[in-house]
């Protein structure tokens, strides 16, 4: 399985902070599923060009049944599947009209022209892609399936202690945009939380939302770089959870929140859809607002849900997990494996790896 780290952060999947919904789910891959290998490729490596010949080693000397890749990018996707192996490409991007998603379908494509096994984590994330595939190339997308990109451990506790009246999780990213909610409720007798990373800074523009956001004081309070533990510790002390990016693919920080009895408010854009609807159990476990939202109908959708008793909470929690146990997600995964594995059929190429 590959794993790609950033520029700076040499991430591994047993490393305390997660940076994001890939690392996250890709650790609880490697975690729960035996005998996954992962291949780390740096940064400096993929700007070296190496990450090939990273991974042909990786394939020559552990012999796999088949690779994971979860990450777009032609060397990843079509460019593995040269190795005369399975490969299984869980799509996790957001089904957005750009430049960089009319290669992703055509590399879509092209990868299951060669026998590659394409799935994707939501429905809704499908569609859109489905959208931008009949425009480019004038058909839908043939996916094996869906995913959920990660489980509730059935471990997660709803607090009593509610210290925020709107919480959210993401890294410091003008797409992610976690401040929407402390600029959209700036003037707001509300109390927010704010949980994310330090910048990365790999863009002019990334820098500039990082500087913009970075002196918020109380009521608007933000906590950076904890562990995936306190994070979520934090999180449950929130009575609602706003999921400000209208771009989740799925949402782990939403099964994060409800599983610890956060109802959620989703933003969505003018496709009026989010990922993360598709995670709760019940349409009464969130509210759509839109991105050009105003402060008292946010104020409004957050007053709705945030005198819910514990009782109400704890009802929340245990839906969710029932429908995102561990159990189930496993043998998602295992079916998504082994399935691929049984419809491929060799097409090397001209023993290119023989012994």
């Amino acid at each position: 399985m590959p794993v790609i780290q950033h520029e700076g952060k040499n991430f591994k999947l047993d490393d305390p902070i997660v940076l994001g919904g890939v690392e996250m789910f890709q650790r609880l891959v490697y975690e729960n599923i035996p005998d996954v290998i992962p291949v780390y490729i740096s940064y400096e490596d993929r700007m070296d060009r190496k990450s090939f010949d990273i991974m042909r080693l990786a394939v020559n000397t552990h012999k796999p049944d088949l690779i994971f890749t979860n990450h777009f990018n032609r060397t990843y996707t079509v460019g593995f599947q040269q190795f005369d192996v399975p490969v299984v490409w869980l799509n996790h991007s957001p089904g957005i009209r750009s430049i960089y998603n009319v290669e992703s379908v055509k590399a879509m494509m092209e990868f299951r022209q060669n026998q590659g096994s394409l799935y994707f984590v939501s429905q809704d994330q499908l569609n859109k892609f489905n959208l931008i595939a009949k425009r480019i190339v004038g058909e839908t997308i043939v996916s094996r399936g869906l995913i959920n990109s990660a489980y509730a451990t059935g471990t997660e506790e709803v607090s009593k202690e509610k210290l925020f009246d709107a919480v959210t999780v993401g890294r410091t990213d003008p797409t992610k945009n976690p401040f929407f909610l402390h600029n959209k409720l700036k003037n707001s007798s509300l109390k927010t939380c704010v949980i994310t990373s330090n910048p990365l800074f790999t863009s002019d523009v990334q820098k500039e939302y990082a500087e913009k956001n970075a002196n918020w004081t109380n009521p608007r309070d933000t906590v950076r770089d904890l562990s995936h533990v306190d994070a979520m510790a934090i999180m449950a002390t929130g009575s609602v959870y706003v999921s400000t990016c209208p771009l989740e693919s799925w949402g782990i920080t939403a099964l994060e929140a409800l599983t610890r009895g956060l109802p959620l408010v989703l933003v969505s854009d003018s496709s009026g859809t989010h990922g993360s609807q598709s995670v709760a159990d019940s349409p009464d476990d969130y509210i759509m607002v839109s991105t050009s939202v105003r402060q008292d109908d946010l104020e409004d959708a957050i007053n709705s849900f945030k005198n819910l008793t514990f009782e109400q909470r704890c009802d929340i929690s245990n839906r969710t997990k029932q429908k995102h146990s561990k159990e189930r997600w496993c043998e998602s995964i295992n079916k998504m494996f082994a399935d691929s594995v049984s419809q491929f059929s060799s097409n090397s190429l001209g023993g290119l790896f023989n012994d």
